[in-house]
């Protein structure tokens, strides 16, 4: 796994882990290759993946109406690239 997105949001677990795994069937399914989702307490998220291509995932995560439905659903994440440490 090279990335890992840390969020919190204002709704149910169900509604944001549905909605991520309809993004990993479409759009995003093509620059992912593996994903792990974990539930962080009641309103926070730790996704963990192997994205395959760092540009295509920022012009997804950047598209002006996903931008307006992470507003809406009171979404808030960083994300940080990870590297593998040796020995």
């Amino acid at each position: 796994m090279n990335t890992c997105i840390r969020a919190t949001h204002e709704f149910s677990w169900e509604k944001i882990k549905d909605r991520i795994l309809q993004d990993m069937k479409g759009e995003a399914g093509k620059f992912v290759s593996d994903y792990t989702l974990v539930r962080e307490g009641e309103k926070g998220l730790i996704w963990l993946g192997n994205v395959t291509d760092f540009e295509a995932l920022g012009a997804f995560m950047n598209t002006p109406e996903l931008k307006r439905i992470d507003e809406e659903d009171g979404v808030s994440m960083v994300v940080f690239t990870m590297q593998a440490m040796e020995g």
